[in-house]
């Protein structure tokens, strides 16, 4: 999933921070293609309505 998928699903970047518990600081910072562990934690978070992207991370296995 990316970050605007997750920011739309929430209905804010500073709710997607207090559902995830992390500063606005540090999700401002999240690159468009949300790191592997913040997508599973939303995905249990919103209990699947948001999946994590398994897509996204084929180029890291290949590395």
């Amino acid at each position: 999933m990316t970050k605007t998928q997750a920011i739309n699903h929430f209905g804010s970047q500073k709710k997607l921070c207090e559902i995830t518990g992390r500063a606005k600081a540090t999700v401002s910072t999240w690159p468009e293609k949300l790191p592997r562990g913040v997508q599973f934690e939303i995905e249990v978070k919103t209990k699947g309505l948001l999946k994590a992207d398994p897509e996204l991370f084929i180029s890291e296995r290949a590395a």
